[in-house]
């Protein structure tokens, strides 16, 4: 999301928990708190996909935040914005004016902002028009007839070009890099800054240059509203200011092949690897300092917590009583003794809704608590 502060020039402020303060200042941006953006921002755009964090982001309470007089502007998505509550600020004036041309229901038929004098509402057309429409023929055509005459094609749609054989010895980890990627990306916190992938044993005797861009997928695919795949997924970590930096070692530990992922936020630092048992099961086998085992695969709770008796029980129960079935369980800890953070990751059949996560999130010896979908 992005917002213009107006004055004697034009500020750009920017809440973004996805990209670098480093990029955003290349871009000509602060990042700000969402907070922050909301109090000071005269004119207030968005420019988010729609997740469950982004749904109803503008809602009453972030309105009650909204400096008076702002105005409001969304071309994302509909539903980031509580319609309703927009409305009642529009007519009580704490919201001077706002755009829209995307909405909550599409056609937007007894949308509350229907009517208001100070809204100004379109139609979602994006590329539907007639002239896109016959702009785009004309460019697929010119692109079919670049690559006919000899010349490079402008938009690449097939995978990078590696020989067969080495998409056979690659094939079975690509799986493996994507897992990684995505499990690195839902327990980021904050904008990430830099990517370092460590091939390590046999593996870094290939040529890896699909592993890393399957790792960028499942990086950023989850947080992106534009598409992410082997092809672009570089191009796209590069457009967000994301430094990737590949090596390769000797030294693969206990593992025939290992891939490390080193992920830098703004919280810090996070080291997550992988390997395969039986040739083609992927494996996470460790994360940070602690050693695990386990397939990453569907709804999984990973927290940290303090090693001492009853932790493991009371986790189990809270679960239980809320018809969450664990299926599979790993602990690791880096002390050979109890009394120090242990980590907990859970293999379960469905999800933790939100409120018995924050219930689980305040156990006495929980440090942290995250659910992740692999």
């Amino acid at each position: 999301m992005a917002t213009r502060a107006a004055g004697f020039g034009m500020k750009v402020i920017a809440h973004d928990p996805f990209i670098s303060p480093e990029r955003a200042a290349r871009l000509g941006a602060e990042v700000v708190t969402l907070d922050e953006l909301l109090g000071r921002s005269d004119f207030i755009t968005f420019h988010v996909s729609l997740t469950k964090d982004t749904r109803q982001l503008l809602n009453a309470e972030a309105l009650r935040k909204v400096k008076r007089g702002a105005r409001i502007i969304n071309c994302s998505r509909g539903s980031v914005v509580d319609e309703a509550a927009l409305a009642e600020a529009l007519r009580d004036g704490r919201v001077a004016g706002a755009g829209l041309d995307v909405f909550e229901t599409e056609p937007p038929a007894g949308s509350p902002l229907i009517g208001l004098p100070n809204v100004v509402l379109t139609p979602h057309l994006g590329a539907s028009t007639e002239e896109a429409q016959l702009k785009v023929a004309v460019d697929v055509a010119q692109q079919v007839l670049d690559v006919l005459h000899g010349k490079p094609a402008r938009s690449a749609v097939n995978v990078l070009p590696v020989s067969a054989e080495t998409l056979r010895t690659l094939e079975p980890y690509l799986p493996l890099a994507e897992k990684l990627g995505r499990l690195q990306g839902q327990l980021a916190e904050g904008p990430l800054s830099a990517v370092e992938m460590i091939y390590a044993g046999h593996i870094a005797d290939e040529d890896a240059r699909l592993l890393t861009p399957a790792f960028l997928k499942g990086l950023l695919e989850l947080i992106l509203d534009e598409p992410v795949n082997l092809v672009n997924a570089a191009l796209v970590a590069q457009s967000r200011g994301l430094r990737v930096v590949e090596s390769r070692s000797r030294d693969s530990e206990d593992y025939v092949s290992l891939i490390t992922t080193r992920v830098t936020s703004a919280r810090g630092e996070r080291t997550i690897a992988g390997s395969l048992f039986g040739r083609s099961e992927p494996r996470i086998v460790r994360m940070d300092h602690y050693r695990v085992d386990f397939v990453p695969s569907g709804f999984m709770l990973i927290s940290m917590h303090i090693d001492k008796p009853g932790m493991i029980g009371r986790v189990g129960t809270l679960l239980g009583q809320h018809g969450i079935n664990i299926a599979a369980m790993h602990v690791g800890r880096e002390q050979p003794k109890p009394g120090g953070p242990s980590v907990m990751v859970l293999a379960l059949d469905n999800a933790i809704p939100a409120d018995v996560l924050g219930k689980l999130r305040q156990v006495d010896g929980i440090i942290s608590a995250t659910l992740v979908e692999l």
